[in-house]
């Protein structure tokens, strides 16, 4: 019998696997796609590498540092850091902020108060009110912050529309998805507070390939060489279960027998196994009651880098919402390697990869950035329903890891933690996710 199986094998799912195997339980990591990684996954695309997103490590994701190193992966090998970003406005101004207090801290202070092109000093004043206030709220009443949107929250302090286009756009839909109109303003303060603990802990970190190869596999060998195993194009298609205990899990037509189980997965597999197993029930019924978001990046090839810098760009306004030149630090084998994060993925769900190409072509022109006879090759990489609406109302839905089920723990950066949906939470959830099912043993 194996003691433990995780089902996923994404970062929570490996980090879930590396903490049981370290400690010395017998691991088996089943995975459903042929390749690791889930979110942070990198494949072949019929004859182009993509990534599952544009992916950073901030500085204050200890939680991934400490795992990544302690899996043995060199972080001077694997991490490129980089101190600045960069918000383009399309027809209009540009604005380089750095983000290190530690190495430049005049320079970083002076994204506050110094001379600035996107906005006025008074709009800026009504920013800094917008975001002291939301980080006071969240210390004292964090879910009352649930009530509102980013954009509701910033207007009760006068932040203008102009203000709120170019910057807190950037906060929310170039890495969430969702405009400042839908987008929870607890969600944007959770962050920011974590960020706010560690002042000192700024930078981010590119990685020096892609993620699969970087991240994933190296935690997967670290899983292997504790004893575990980590098995890929498995898919689990239901729970086994007596008198409110894990018994087993089926793959296909065969059933593994085990009395404990990490279920890792995205949020929509992790629904589907737990309605078709338990039914909708008391304890897991906010959960299934989660509404599943969509994801949409686009990734081209091109004979020479499109930015002068592989830093992550923000364009609000257009459909480029964020992007990073990747032929310097990720794909270094390449000419030019552009990754993209598409606002609104709704509606690029129902896209061809031509019209996709063709907006990103014109909207690149108006941030002055020529893609005509550039590309050499591309690809839409479309995620259906990977992660959960950050809009308002949904922080009390969220699970905990442990569950009522004796033997099933809940991994995922949609379960509680103080990460939400980053690298970080996937991390943090899982190492979480563990602990439980190691303490409910040992009681």
């Amino acid at each position: 019998m194996s003691e433990y199986v995780v089902i996923g094998g994404g970062l929570a799912g490996l980090s879930a696997a590396f903490n049981l195997a370290r400690a010395g339980k017998t691991v088996r990591v089943l995975e459903e796609k042929p390749h690791l990684g889930g979110r942070t996954a990198s494949w072949d695309y019929n004859g182009m590498m993509v990534e599952s997103g544009l992916h950073r490590a901030p500085a204050f994701y200890r939680e991934t540092l400490v795992l990544m190193a302690a899996a043995g992966i060199d972080l001077d090998e694997a991490l490129v850091w980089g101190d600045t970003t960069e918000i383009c406005i399309p027809n209009g101004p540009s604005a380089v902020y750095t983000l290190s207090l530690p190495r430049y801290p005049l320079r970083t202070l002076g994204n506050i108060f110094g001379r600035n092109k996107l906005c006025s000093l008074t709009e800026r004043l009504a920013l800094g009110m917008f975001f002291g206030m939301g980080l006071i709220q969240h210390a004292l009443r964090p879910a009352s912050l649930d009530c509102y949107s980013v954009y509701d929250y910033a207007k009760k302090f006068g932040v203008s529309d102009r203000a709120i286009e170019r910057i807190l756009v950037p906060m929310t839909e170039g890495l969430f998805f969702l405009p400042p109109t839908r987008y929870s303003a607890y969600v944007l303060f959770g962050l920011l507070a974590q960020g706010g603990k560690h002042p000192l802990r700024t930078g981010l970190a590119a990685f020096t390939g892609g993620m699969t190869k970087v991240l994933a596999e190296p935690l997967a060998e670290a899983i292997r060489q504790h004893g575990g195993t980590v098995e890929t194009g498995c898919k689990v298609t239901g729970l086994l279960h007596e008198n409110k205990k894990i018994t087993g899990v089926q793959v296909g037509k065969s059933v593994i027998q085990t009395s404990n189980v990490v279920l890792a997965t995205s949020l929509e597999p992790a629904q589907r196994l737990l309605r078709d197993t338990f039914g909708a029930v008391d304890w897991n019924k906010h959960l299934l009651s989660l509404k599943p978001m969509p994801a949409a990046t686009f990734q081209m090839e091109l004979n020479r880098p499109a930015w002068a810098k592989d830093r992550v760009v923000f364009a609000p306004g257009t459909c480029m919402t964020c992007f990073s030149e990747q032929s310097r630090t990720t794909f270094t084998e390449k000419s030019g390697r552009l990754s993209i994060i598409l606002s609104e993925p709704e509606k690029r769900l129902q896209q061809s990869p031509a019209a996709l190409l063709s907006e990103i072509i014109s909207d690149a022109k108006r941030i002055g950035v020529d893609l005509e006879g550039r590309i050499e090759n591309y690809r839409t990489v479309l995620w259906p329903s990977e992660f959960y609406y950050l809009t308002p109302g949904n922080e009390d839905l969220r699970p905990p890891q442990e569950t009522p089920i004796k033997g099933l723990a809940l991994a995922g950066d949609y379960t509680r933690q103080a990460f939400l949906t980053t690298m970080e939470g996937a991390v943090i959830s899982g190492k979480k996710a563990a602990q439980v099912l190691m303490e409910k043993n040992s009681s």
